[in-house]
């Protein structure tokens, strides 16, 4: 299977963000899982793909302003006219969506994802590692009581807030 981790490529977070990245990047690889990715060089993004490219495959969708950051050739890469092209890539390439922790891009990609997820039965993993996203499903959820957003749509993200319960999602989203 292939699945898509939108995550920070800061690298000016606390170390435990990478610690993260490490253990669910390392889970995955055990399941013998392909990953997709919009950043490989920097932060979260560059462990979880370190780890992907020893053990699995790695496709890469970027947009064509930032090949200069592609630093290993040896990536597969698919350059993309715009950050919409790439999401549109992303979400048609990946069997399976994680977020982790991570800023403007990856919220992006969430949004991105959950709107064209709608209709179909593929879900998308929140990790709130840290209560990091306490206050985005706060919103999320107060947009479903006010009826900005529809519950079905809501339903379309699964959230986890540690190790045990995202192992648990991976395996029952494999069934």
């Amino acid at each position: 299977m292939k699945v898509f981790i939108g995550l920070s490529s800061s690298i000016k977070i606390n170390p435990k963000y990478y610690n993260l990245a490490k253990e669910v990047g390392t889970f995955l690889t055990d399941l013998n899982y392909n990953l997709i990715c919009g950043s490989t060089d920097l932060g979260m993004a560059k462990i979880v793909s370190d780890i992907f490219y020893k053990k699995s495959t790695i496709s890469l969708f970027i947009h064509k302003k930032y090949l200069n950051e592609i630093k290993d050739i040896n990536i597969n890469y698919t350059l993309c006219d715009s950050n919409f092209d790439r999401l549109k890539k992303i979400y048609e390439e990946s069997d399976i969506y994680v977020i982790l922790p991570g800023g403007i891009g990856t919220l992006s990609e969430l949004f991105g994802i959950l709107e064209e997820i709608r209709d179909t039965n593929k879900k998308i993993i929140l990790f709130n590692y840290n209560s990091y996203y306490n206050y985005l499903i706060e919103f999320l959820e107060k947009g479903v009581k006010a009826n900005f957003i529809k519950e079905e749509d809501y339903k379309g993200i699964i959230i986890v807030k540690n190790m045990i319960e995202f192992k648990k999602e991976v395996i029952n989203y494999e069934k």
